[in-house]
């Protein structure tokens, strides 16, 4: 499998390159910001996974993150990545609402892990701002550890996310409700994107 990686900090490179050695594999891994990476190759696909697409703060940097994209396409090539948009339930929420995000095993201990994100809004500039805490359980149920962190992200809604794939200079676009096809009908679903480059030239439309 030819498989290249990109990440802005050398922590999760690490991370990777440990959980692709398990699986067998040695992809060919790259520090660099996903808004002005150049890399001498050209990719029949190219993924943003988990959300990652949220942490551009600015339509110049969701720009310059598509474009880049773009211009590392194969002609007829495909960029997919997830993003999400808050209904009016999260934005409604009092600034400063604890949330649990999710609760799952530790992987080597089996021990229970929580995630709790504490949310403010910036409604005008589509900005959340989340305190989040990783709590580590014991068998007991009682924290051992919290690991806390701070983090921005701007969300995006379907015709701004469609008029930013047109200005980047895509072919033709998709923007999905669900990772299994379904349309994009309701502020519950997630928003999944497909994007393609024009299948006559090298990343050009």
């Amino acid at each position: 499998m030819d498989v290249e990686g990109l990440d802005l900090f050398p922590g999760m490179l690490t991370r990777l390159r440990h959980k692709a050695s398990a699986l067998g594999f040695d992809p060919r891994l790259h520090q660099a910001n996903m808004a002005s990476f150049r890399l001498p190759r050209r990719y029949a696909l190219i993924m943003i996974p988990f959300n990652a697409f949220v942490h551009n703060l600015t339509t110049d940097d969701q720009l310059a993150t598509l474009e880049t994209c773009r211009e590392h396409l194969a002609p007829g090539g495909l960029l997919a990545f997830d993003t999400y948009f808050p209904g009016p339930a999260a934005i409604a929420a009092p600034d400063g609402t604890r949330e649990l995000e999710m609760e799952i095993a530790h992987p080597e201990t089996g021990w229970p892990a929580r995630m709790w994100d504490t949310r403010s809004f910036d409604r005008v500039q589509q900005l959340q701002h989340s305190f989040v805490e990783i709590e580590m359980l014991d068998a007991k149920g009682m924290v051992i550890a919290t690991h806390p962190s701070k983090t921005t992200v701007r969300w995006i809604y379907k015709a701004e996310m469609e008029l930013l794939l047109r200005i980047a200079g895509f072919a033709r676009w998709r923007v999905l409700g669900g990772f299994d096809g379904r349309p994009l009908l309701h502020e519950t679903d997630a928003m999944i994107v497909q994007a393609w480059t024009a299948a006559g030239a090298r990343g050009e439309t």
